[in-house]
């Protein structure tokens, strides 16, 4: 992951925290957004593409969520 698309991805997760929490109906919900975003900033500062979906390699499925 490049420097640019960590500083884009860091940009979009503050923008997403400050929409979510105005949204947000209680404090228990800000807290927990918060927690979230706490985790992939760190990710993201790890160069960890949050979005990225992989299986993990130590699985026995042959694919996640599927349904099988």
């Amino acid at each position: 992951m490049t420097e640019e698309q960590k500083q884009g991805l860091l940009k979009f997760l503050q923008e997403k925290l400050i929409q979510d929490s105005v949204e947000a109906s209680n404090a228990l919900e800000i807290k927990m957004l918060k927690a979230e975003y706490d985790k992939n900033v760190n990710d993201v500062e790890n160069g960890i593409n949050i979005f990225k979906s992989e299986p993990p390699s130590d699985s026995d499925y042959e694919c996640v969520n599927c349904g099988s």
